[in-house]
């Protein structure tokens, strides 16, 4: 999702990479569960959060939507989003406010309370959120901190899933609504609503149906 607000207003003063040390370790968050109750529909959510999501529930993306899953409309695109309760909370949270899936949990958790700057090329780099959790941390290496595992691809995904939105949105400006929500239900039914198979590497998977969408959208 683009924020548009001033960094400086919101960050510490420095960009991280992932070998940067930097004060972002909740410390098990010591009983607090806070930024899980007040989200909203701001949890985005991408293929790889989908996948890691069917493969610890056992559910499909259709079952998901039923329980924890919801669609909105985010930059212009048909977006999954965590679905909160009534009381506001995530519906992952236990009766003691523990998250369920956390050794799933979605990419937009795992870094909170960093997040994501892109530049002009695409790229991006790690900033701390520094006024959204007011508890305190410790310092922690950016890696652990994130803790997914082949980060350096997992991070090349990020970009090239942040690209390819770019470009869709890109294509979509001054569409008429039909065609807009036809590539929208398109990608859903694509990125999303079609299984991942859980015994294959993700990211070939995920490279083949981005090939197939640039391909059928007529995108470099």
């Amino acid at each position: 999702m683009i924020r548009d607000v001033d960094i400086t207003q919101i960050w510490d003063g420095r960009f991280y990479t992932a070998s940067d040390l930097v004060k972002a370790d909740t410390m098990d968050c010591r009983g607090c569960s806070d930024c899980c109750r007040t989200m909203t529909d701001t949890i985005l959510l991408d293929p790889w959060d989908i996948r890691q999501m069917q493969q610890v529930t056992g559910m499909d993306f259709d079952a998901l939507l039923e329980k924890h899953v919801s669609l909105t409309v985010a930059d212009g695109l048909i977006t999954p989003v965590m679905s909160m309760t009534p009381g506001g909370a995530c519906t992952f949270l236990d009766g003691t406010g523990r998250c369920t899936i956390h050794g799933s949990r979605p990419g937009f958790c795992r870094l909170f309370p960093l997040g994501r700057y892109y530049d002009d090329s695409g790229e991006f780099r790690y900033f701390l959120q520094a006024r959204e959790c007011p508890k305190p941390k410790a310092k922690i290496r950016v890696s652990k901190w994130l803790g997914v595992e082949d980060l350096p691809r997992y991070e090349e995904y990020v970009r090239r899933w942040h690209a390819f939105l770019k470009q869709v949105q890109h294509l979509l400006e001054g569409e008429s609504e039909k065609l807009r929500k036809q590539v929208c239900l398109y990608l859903v039914q694509l990125f999303y609503r079609r299984s991942w198979d859980g015994e294959s590497s993700f990211y070939e998977q995920f490279e083949e149906r981005l090939a197939r969408a640039r391909k059928d959208l007529s995108l470099r």
